[in-house]
C-alpha cells in the first residue's frame, strides 16, 4: 500500500488554512460565500442599531476584546511551532521509511544471494582469507628474521671491516714509524738534523704519554662496551620471551576464537531455525484463517506440493551434510596430527635454541677470558722480553783480576805499584767491550734527578747492586745488597748535597756524607779527611746533562759509572771499592745505596755510589739501620726464568685462545643453525594452525541441515493437514486456527529465547575476536622489539679493537721513543755504524710497508664484503615492510568475507529483521502524518478564532473610539453655547496640532494677537469662531442596551465557527 507523503497532508493543510484565513479578511460583520449562511441583520435596521450599539461601547468592552485577541495570538503561535515539529518528525520519519525501504530491498537481495553454493562459495573465501592471513603473519615474521639475520652479518662484518681497518691503521703507522727511522738514520749519516733528531725524541715521549692515556680511556670504553652488550643480549632475550608469550596467546586466543566462532554459528543457526519456526507458524496461522475464511484453497494446495518438493530436496541436503560431516571429521583429524608433529618439533627447536644460547654464552665467556688472558700474557711477555733483552753484564778478564788483586793485596808496597803498573799499561787492552742495553720498559718513565722517589732509587740501587755482585761474583768478594736504610743513606747523601749545593769540581762533599752517616750513628771521617774531601762511604761520577731523563737514562748513567770506575785507568781507588777487594770488604756483605744530582753550580750532573760495610753497621752508634735485604728480581738468572716462564704461558695463552675462539665460532654456527630450524619448525607449525577447523561449521551445517529437513517435514505435514482440513467443518477450522496461534505464540517465545541465546554468543565471538587481534598484534608489537634489540650493534669487539689499536699504537709510540733516543745517542757514532744503522732501518721499512699492503687488500675484501651485505639488507628491510603492508590487506579482506558470510548465513533473519524494521518505519510515518493532520486541523481552528477575535477587537474598538468623539463634540458644544449665553465672544483654544481643546470667553482688555495660553501642551490661540455643528439630543439616543454589539458579533463567529464544523466533516 502506498503511503501518503507529508507533501500530501501539507498541501491538504494549505487549503484549509487559506479557508480560514479568507474568513478572517472578510470581516465579522461583512458577508461570507454564498454557500454559507448569510450573517448580517436587515439593511433596514443595521445603521440603527449601529448607532445604538456604538453609545453604549465601554472602555472595560475594549480590553476584554483586546485580552481575547492577546490569548488568540500567543495560541496561534504556540500551535504554528508544533505544526513545525510535528513537521519535522514527519520529514524525518519518511527518510527512516525510506532507508528502511531501501535496506529490506537491500536484504531481500541478499536472500536471493544466499544459495548454498554462494555460501560455500563465502565460506571458501572465508577459509582462502584466513590462510592468506596466517601466510603473509608468516611472511612478516620470516622477513622479520630474514632481515635480523642479515643486520647480525652487516654488524659482524662491520666489526671484521672495523678491526681490518685499525689493522691498516697500525700497518701504516708502523710504515710511517719506519720511514720516520730511516729518515733519521739517513739524516744521522749525513751529519745534519741534530735538533730535529732531539725534537724527534721529545715528540716520541709525548707520543708514549698520550698513547698510554688512549690506552686508558680504550680499556674504559671496553668495559662500557662489555656492559652495553650484556645489556644488549638481556634485551633479546626479555624480546624473545615476549615473542615466545605471544605466540603462546596467539594460539591460546585462536583456539578460544575457533570454539567461540563454532557456538556463535550453533546460536545462529537455532535462531535462524527458531525463526523459521515462527515464520512456519505465521503462516500456519493465515492458511488457517483462510481456510475459516473459505479462501486460499489454490494457495493451500500449491503449499502442499511444494512442501513435499521441499522435504525432498532437504533431505537431499541432509545426506550431503552428513557427508561432509565425515570428511571434516578426517580433515580436522590430520590438521591436528600435523599441529602435534609441528608443535614437538617447535619443542624441541626450542631446546636447541636453549642449549645451543648457553653454549654460545659459555663459549663467548670462555673465548673473551682466553683473550684477556691472551692480552695479560703478551703484556707480561713483552716486559719479560723487554727485561731479557736489557740485561747488562760486565766481564772481568782474568789478568785483569789478578792485577787488580795485587795492587792492593801484595805483601810489598813495591809488588803492590808494580801490579798498578802493570794494569794501567795494560788496561786499553784488558777492558770488556762497552754494551749497555737498554730496557723499553723504562723508556715510558721519566724521572727528575733531585725529586727520585724511594721506589725508583731502589730500583736503581738494585741494578746496581746487580752489576757490581758480577764483579765481585768474578773477584771473588762479598756481595751487596740493598735494603732500606741503604737507600735512604743515598737519599740523605744527595739531599745534603743539593743543600750545600755543592761544586763537583772539588770533588766528594764528605760534609754532606758524614751528615747523613751522622743520622745512623755511623763513623765518619775526621775533620781535617773532611775538609780534604775523604771519607768512608761514597762513590761519585760525574754524568753528561741531559734535558730530560728517563729510567733507562739513569740506569745507562749507573752502567757508565761502574765501567769508568772499573776500566777508566785512573779510578783504581773506585774499582778497588766496587770490586771489594779491599781488606774490609772481601769477606763481609757490603749494603749499597745510589743517588742522582744536578747541581747548578756544576758543569755535569752526578750518580752517587754509597756503598756501607757490614762492620760499620754492627759499630754504629744507632740501632736505626735496618739490614732487611731487599730481593732484587732483575738479577740476570731471575730475569732469564722470569722471561722462559713468560714464553712458555704466552705460548699455552695463544694456543687456548685460539681453541677458545674455534669453539666461540663454531657455538655460533651451531646457534644460527637452530634459530633457523626454530624459525622454520614455527613456520611449519603457523602454516598447520592456520588450516580452517572444518568440523564446527560441518556439525552446524549438519544440526541446520537436520533442522530444515525436521521443519519442511513439518512443513508438510501441515501443508497436507491445510488440504485435509479444507473440508472440516467450521469448529473444526476454529480449533485448528487456535491451536495454530499457540504454536505460533510458543514459536515467538522460542525465538525470543534463541535471539537472546545468539546475541550472547556473538558477543563472545566478538570478543574472542578483539582477543585474537589483540594477541596478533602483541605478538606483532614483540617481534618489533626483538627485532629492535637484535638489531643493536654488538659493541665488545669494537672496543676490543679499539683497546687492541691504542696498545699497539702504545707499543708503536715506545719503539719510536727508543728509536728516537737511539737516533740521539747514534749522533756520535761512527760511519760504518750509522750506515749498518740506516740499512737495517731501510729493511724495516720494506718488510713494514709489505705487511701495510698486505693489510690495506684485506681491508678491501672485507669493505667488499660488508657493501654487499648492506646491499642485501636494504631488499630484506622493504621485504618486511612489504610484509606487514601484505598482512593489513589480508586481515581487511578477511574481514570483509567474513562480514558478507556471517550475512548470508544470516540472510533470511536480515530480511526479517528489515521488513520489521520497514514495517515499524512505515506504522510511525502514518502516526506522523496523521498527527500532523491533526495538528493543522488545530492550527486552522486557531487561526479562525484569531481572525473572529480580530474582528471583535477592531469593531469594538472603533465603536468606542467613535463614542468618545462624539462626547467630546458635546463638551465643546456646550462649552461654545455656554459662553454665547453670557453674551461673550467664545475664543477656541487648541492643541500643537490645531485641533480644538476648548472655549474661552474673550477680554475685551487683552490683547489676542500677543497672548497665548499654554497647558499641559496645549496653546491657546485666538481663532476665527467655527461654525460648530449642534448635536442635538435627538441624535444622541443612550438606550442603555450595553450588549447588543458584543451580541452581533458573538453570533456572527457562532455562525462561521458552525460552518467550520460542517466544512471539517464533509473533508
Amino acid at each position: 500500500m502506498a503511503v501518503k507523503g507529508v507533501k500530501d497532508v501539507m498541501n491538504k493543510a494549505k487549503v484549509m488554512t487559506a479557508t480560514a484565513t479568507l474568513v478572517a479578511g472578510l470581516g465579522v460583520v461583512s458577508h461570507v460565500n454564498a454557500d454559507e449562511v448569510e450573517l448580517s441583520s436587515p439593511t433596514q435596521n443595521s445603521e440603527a442599531q449601529a448607532n445604538q450599539t456604538e453609545s453604549n461601547v465601554t472602555k472595560a468592552d475594549v480590553d476584554v476584546a483586546k485580552a481575547d485577541l492577546n490569548t488568540a495570538n500567543q495560541a496561534v503561535s504556540y500551535q504554528e511551532q508544533v505544526v513545525s515539529d510535528v513537521a519535522t518528525a514527519a520529514d524525518e520519519a519518511q527518510s527512516t521509511y525510506n532507508q528502511a525501504q531501501q535496506s529490506t530491498n537491500e536484504a531481500q537481495n541478499l536472500v536471493d544471494q544466499a544459495t548454498p553454493e554462494n555460501i560455500a562459495s563465502a565460506q571458501a573465501d572465508v577459509n582462502s582469507a584466513q590462510k592468506q592471513v596466517s601466510q603473509a603473519d608468516n611472511a612478516e615474521r620470516v622477513a622479520e628474521n630474514t632481515v635480523a639475520q642479515a643486520q647480525e652479518a652487516v654488524n659482524n662484518q662491520t666489526e671484521v671491516v672495523n678491526s681490518a681497518q685499525t689493522a691498516v691503521y697500525a700497518a701504516q703507522s708502523d710504515v710511517d714509524a719506519a720511514q720516520k727511522d730511516v729518515n733519521d738514520k739517513q739524516a744521522i749519516l749525513d751529519g745534519t738534523g741534530q735538533a730535529e733528531i732531539i725534537a724527534n725524541r721529545d715528540k716520541a715521549q709525548n707520543d708514549v704519554n698520550s698513547a698510554q692515556n688512549q690506552v686508558a680511556q680504550a680499556e674504559s670504553d671496553l668495559t662500557k662496551a662489555q656492559t652495553a652488550d650484556a645489556n644488549r643480549q638481556q634485551a633479546i632475550d626479555n624480546a624473545q620471551q615476549a615473542v615466545d608469550e605471544a605466540n603462546q596467546t596467539v594460539t591460546s586466543t585462536k583456539a578460544d576464537l575457533d570454539a567461540k566462532t563454532a557456538q556463535a554459528h550453533q546460536t545462529q543457526a537455532i535462531e535462524d531455525a527458531k525463526q523459521a519456526d515462527v515464520a512456519t507458524a505465521q503462516k500456519d496461522v493465515n492458511d488457517k484463517q483462510a481456510i475459516l475464511d473459505g479462501t486460499g484453497q489454490k494457495a493451500i494446495l500449491d503449499e502442499a506440493e511444494a512442501s513435499r518438493n521441499d522435504e525432498a530436496s532437504k533431505q537431499a541436503n541432509l545426506s550431503a551434510a552428513q557427508s561432509a560431516l565425515k570428511q571434516a571429521q578426517e580433515a580436522d583429524a590430520k590438521r591436528q596430527q600435523a599441529i602435534d608433529n609441528a608443535q614437538q618439533a617447535v619443542d624441541e627447536a626450542n631446546q636447541t635454541v636453549t642449549s645451543s644460547k648457553s653454549d654460545l654464552d659459555a663459549k663467548a665467556a670462555q673465548a673473551q677470558q682466553a683473550e684477556q688472558a691472551l692480552v695479560d700474557a703478551q703484556s707480561t711477555y713483552k716486559i719479560a722480553e723487554n727485561d731479557y733483552k736489557a740485561i747488562n753484564t760486565i766481564t772481568l778478564s782474568e789478568d785483569y783480576i789478578r792485577l787488580l788483586k795485587q795492587s792492593y793485596t801484595a805483601n810489598t808496597l813495591q809488588e803492590r805499584q808494580q801490579a798498578l803498573e802493570e794494569l794501567k799499561l795494560k788496561n786499553n787492552d784488558l777492558k770488556p767491550e762497552y754494551v749497555f742495553k737498554s730496557n723499553s720498559n723504562d723508556d715510558k718513565h721519566i724521572v727528575d734527578l733531585n725529586n727520585l722517589s724511594l721506589n725508583q732509587l731502589t730500583e736503581l740501587s738494585l741494578f746496581a747492586s746487580d752489576l757490581v755482585n758480577q764483579i765481585r761474583q768474578q773477584v771473588g768478594s762479598a756481595s751487596t745488597v740493598v735494603t732500606d736504610s741503604s737507600v735512604g743513606f743515598a737519599k740523605k747523601v744527595t739531599e745534603n748535597y743539593i743543600l750545600d749545593n755543592w761544586d763537583m769540581a772539588k770533588g766528594h762533599d764528605a760534609f754532606a756524607v758524614n751528615n747523613a752517616a751522622k743520622y745512623y750513628g755511623l763513623s765518619t771521617s775526621t775533620e781535617q779527611w773532611e775538609k780534604q774531601g775523604l771519607q768512608y762511604y761514597e762513590n761519585w761520577a760525574g754524568l753528561s746533562r741531559h734535558s730530560q731523563l728517563t729510567m733507562s737514562d739513569l740506569k745507562a748513567d749507573i752502567y757508565d759509572a761502574i765501567y769508568r770506575f772499573m776500566f777508566d785507568g785512573d779510578e783504581y781507588d773506585h774499582a778497588s771499592s766496587i770490586a771489594g777487594i779491599r781488606a774490609a770488604n772481601t769477606t763481609t756483605v757490603s749494603y749499597l745505596g745510589v743517588g742522582f744530582t744536578s747541581l747548578s753550580t756544576s758543569r755535569f750532573d752526578g750518580v752517587h755510589f754509597l756503598l756501607v760495610g757490614d762492620n760499620y753497621v754492627k759499630n754504629a752508634q744507632n740501632n736505626n739501620f735496618s739490614t732487611t735485604v731487599i730481593e732484587n728480581l732483575k738479577t740476570p738468572e731471575k730475569v732469564t726464568t722470569t722471561y722462559n716462564t713468560a714464553k712458555a704461558d704466552l705460548e699455552a695463552k695463544t694456543a687456548t685462545n685460539n681453541s677458545a675462539q674455534s669453539a666461540l665460532s663454531a657455538a655460533q654456527n651451531s646457534y644460527n643453525t637452530a634459530i633457523a630450524a626454530n624459525t622454520k619448525a614455527q613456520q611449519v607449525l603457523d602454516e598447520a594452525q592456520s588450516v580452517v577447523i572444518q568440523t564446527p561449521t560441518a556439525k552446524v551445517n549438519l544440526a541446520s541441515a537436520e533442522t530444515a529437513l525436521t521443519k519442511a517435514q513439518e512443513r508438510l505435514t501441515k501443508a497436507n493437514k491445510a488440504v485435509d482440513d479444507l473440508n472440516a467443518d467450521i469448529k473444526a477450522k476454529q480449533a485448528a486456527l487456535t491451536s495454530a496461534k499457540a504454536v505460533l505464540e510458543a514459536a515467538q517465545s522460542d525465538l525470543a529465547k534463541a535471539q537472546a541465546e545468539n546475541r550472547v554468543a556473538q558477543e563472545a565471538k566478538a570478543a574472542a575476536q578483539t582477543a585474537y587481534d589483540n594477541a596478533v598484534s602483541n605478538l606483532s608489537s614483540a617481534s618489533d622489539t626483538l627485532t629492535q634489540a637484535q638489531s643493536v650493534a654488538i659493541q665488545t669487539p669494537a672496543a676490543r679493537a679499539n683497546l687492541a689499536s691504542a696498545q699497539a699504537t702504545l707499543k708503536q709510540a715506545q719503539e719510536n721513543l727508543v728509536k728516537a733516543q737511539t737516533a740521539v745517542d747514534d749522533l756520535s757514532a761512527d760511519i760504518a755504524v750509522k750506515q749498518a744503522n740506516l740499512a737495517s732501518a731501510k729493511q724495516v721499512l720494506s718488510t713494514k710497508q709489505a705487511t701495510l699492503a698486505t693489510k690495506q687488500a684485506i681491508l678491501t675484501t672485507e669493505q667488499n664484503r660488508l657493501a654487499s651485505l648492506q646491499n642485501n639488507l636494504a631488499p630484506t628491510q622493504a621485504n618486511v615492510l612489504k610484509a606487514k603492508e601484505n598482512v593489513v590487506t589480508a586481515k581487511a579482506n578477511l574481514t570483509k568475507v567474513q562480514t558478507y558470510l556471517t550475512r548470508l548465513q544470516n540472510a533470511p533473519v536480515l530480511l526479517a529483521q528489515a521488513q520489521q524494521q520497514e514495517a515499524t518505519a512505515k506504522a510511525n510515518l502514518l502516526a506522523a502524518l496523521d498527527t500532523l493532520e491533526t495538528e493543522l486541523l488545530k492550527l486552522k481552528d486557531l487561526q479562525v478564532k484569531q481572525a473572529a477575535a480580530q474582528a471583535v477587537y477592531d469593531t469594538t474598538s472603533k465603536a468606542y473610539q467613535t463614542m468618545l468623539d462624539a462626547q467630546e463634540k458635546q463638551r465643546l458644544q456646550d462649552e461654545y453655547n455656554a459662553i454665547i449665553a453670557q453674551g461673550k465672544t467664545p475664543v477656541a483654544i487648541v492643541d500643537e496640532t490645531g485641533k480644538i481643546v476648548s472655549y474661552q470667553a474673550e477680554d475685551p482688555q487683552t490683547t489676542i494677537q500677543s497672548s497665548t495660553v499654554e497647558s499641559t501642551s496645549v496653546k491657546a490661540q485666538v481663532k476665527p469662531v467655527e461654525e460648530v455643528s449642534v448635536v442635538t439630543a435627538s441624535e444622541l439616543p443612550m438606550t442603555g442596551e450595553h450588549s447588543s454589539v458584543l451580541a452581533v458579533l458573538f453570533g456572527c463567529l457562532m455562525t462561521i465557527w458552525g460552518l467550520v464544523g460542517v466544512r471539517r466533516k464533509n473533508n
